[in-house]
């Protein structure tokens, strides 16, 4: 009952990454109102920024309101809730409702790979670098591999009915985000509604690209969309990069026994008797924690193409 003002604010920080509240002075709330531009907060995302728009206002309270829930209800008793919400709006077709809580989930997820605290940082002030080290080091030994430099591109693609559709591809290095390496794709060639296509044709483009080669393909998905992409890397030069998927409901990893060999030049499933193998890391490990940290990171970015795409053209 007593936290100190230091922790709670740290939490606040944390939680207005999901639930944006306006936190500003009176003063400050009419002085952006009168240059009618949201404060750095607002242009960040982490304010709705009702100075500027009196409907953004009722969104404020909105997102105060669901925070103060959340406090009340706690992490997990609260995702249940949201996730029951979501099937029930699913069930009556009212999938535009669905699909706002299905993002809400996406990022109240993340709030699940924020591990650093203030005390640990003072500890240790290198902690971040050492975080960064941890994590290639899971990642090594989760795919059994020997990278000191590790490179991961993950992908993602975005459509509401096969309008607009785009593709994102988000970068780790050695560790860490690396968003100067981010890049977006707006799907072309892909006729028709199908996710594996599009994946196939985004991966097909960037093959052609000149940037840096990655260790890890990471892909949003099971076995439907590694298998587009195995058949875009096919005869190519990315052929011996592995490919791994993750996906729902549990964020495992699913490898194909034949991608696996020819990357790793591993005997390690030489006697398995299946093409597929399904990983199931600890939540506890860093590296599978940055690893679902790229897959909610290029789902963003894809999302945030595709709505600014669907913006310009109304």
């Amino acid at each position: 009952p007593y936290t100190d003002a230091k922790t709670t604010r740290k939490v606040l920080r944390v939680l207005r990454r999901v639930f944006s509240f306006a936190s500003c002075s009176k003063t400050k709330f009419l002085t952006q109102k009168k240059q009618d531009r949201p404060c750095l907060y607002g242009q960040i995302g982490l304010c709705p920024a009702p100075c500027i728009k009196e409907e953004n206002i009722t969104k404020n309270n909105s997102n105060v309101q669901k925070l103060i829930k959340f406090l009340n209800t706690g992490y997990t008793k609260y995702i249940n809730q949201v996730s029951k919400q979501m099937e029930h709006f699913a069930k009556k077709l009212e999938f535009e409702k669905a699909i706002k809580l299905r993002n809400h989930l996406f990022d109240l997820k993340k709030l699940e790979t924020i591990t650093v605290l203030p005390t640990q940082y003072q500890d240790n002030p290198n902690l971040l670098e050492e975080i960064y080290r941890i994590r290639v080091q899971d990642i090594n030994q989760l795919f059994q591999l020997d990278k000191k430099n590790l490179r991961i591109e993950c992908y993602d693609i975005s459509n509401i009915m096969g309008e607009w559709a785009t593709g994102s591809m988000v970068v780790s290095e050695n560790g860490r985000l690396a968003k100067h390496a981010y890049r977006k794709f707006r799907i072309k060639y892909t006729k028709g509604i199908t996710d594996f296509g599009m994946m196939h044709e985004v991966i097909k483009r960037r093959i052609k690209k000149d940037w840096p080669r990655p260790d890890i393909l990471l892909i949003d998905g099971g076995k439907g969309q590694v298998s587009s992409v195995l058949k875009a890397i096919e005869s190519t030069p990315f052929e011996n990069i592995l490919v791994v998927g993750i996906f729902k409901p549990n964020d495992w990893f699913v490898i194909n026994i034949d991608n696996y060999k020819r990357a790793t030049q591993s005997s390690l499933f030489d006697n398995y008797a299946t093409k597929w193998k399904i990983i199931r890391p600890s939540k506890k490990l860093l590296g599978y924690q940055h690893l679902r940290e790229l897959r909610d990171e290029a789902h963003r970015f894809a999302k945030s193409y595709h709505k600014k795409l669907r913006s310009v053209q109304k």
